[in-house]
């Protein structure tokens, strides 16, 4: 079997103003297939003001989401600093189509550079190759997620109160996470409340949040040193 040559998959960051020459194409949140979970993050992010990485492989929409997301924040308008950062030096780590041949070390090396930039970022989101039944499944329309973000930063802020549920919760995660920022995260369970049009936050809304925390990002951890991903409140 013929192997893929070697082809870094490079870095991208971008913020709203600042557009590449190679994303002129105007892409569609609807046209971007088989990422929802990546677009919801996005979603969170322009609703809260917030930055955003993607840690992605070769393939994955991470790109074009950074795309629309500068274009989306754009006419907002809101601040926008998003990245897009490979798994590994090659680019194919996590990815079903290509192996990634980095050894761990690499990858630990490769990882712990963002590692240091812990604090750039709000909220952290794997992107990976989308599936292939979901290739041609078209999710939801542009204007409808606008006008939910637009509402979300017109909503008043939620209450800061949070009931037992919320409370055991946060318990539970600052015992398995020591270093993470129970601020961040509430933070962006506020906007996720304000986008359901919520006056309180809920545990779904907690749940949330913590799954855009670098400590919960799968792999991410795991493959650099506890110490560079620690955040104080």
């Amino acid at each position: 079997m013929t192997m893929k040559p070697f082809e870094p998959l490079e870095p991208f960051e971008g913020k709203v103003g600042i557009m590449p020459d190679s994303f002129n194409q105007i892409v569609l949140l609807e046209d971007i297939p088989g990422s929802e979970c990546e677009k919801r993050a996005l979603e969170v992010a322009l609703a809260g003001g917030y930055s955003i990485a993607f840690l992605c492989n070769e393939g994955s929409m991470a790109q074009k989401l950074m795309k629309a997301g500068m274009r989306l924040a754009g006419q907002i308008p809101v601040p926008f600093h998003g990245l897009a950062y490979p798994w590994c030096p090659c680019g194919n780590y996590g990815s079903p189509k290509i192996e990634c041949r980095c050894s761990a070390r690499k990858i630990g090396a490769h990882l712990s550079k963002l590692g240091k930039r812990i604090n750039d970022f709000t909220i952290w989101m794997g992107a990976s190759v989308p599936l292939a039944r979901h290739m041609n499944i078209k999710g939801e329309c542009e204007p409808v997620i606008l006008k939910r973000i637009q509402a979300a930063r017109l909503a008043p802020e939620p209450d800061d109160s949070i009931n037992q549920s919320c409370r055991e919760l946060l318990d539970m995660v600052v015992n398995q996470y020591i270093s993470i920022d129970i601020a961040r995260v509430k933070a962006i369970a506020k906007t996720i409340a304000r986008m359901e049009g919520r006056d309180k936050i809920d545990v779904q809304h907690l749940s949330e949040a913590i799954q855009y925390q670098p400590q919960v990002q799968h792999g991410f951890q795991e493959w650099i040193k506890p110490s560079a991903i620690a955040v104080k409140s």
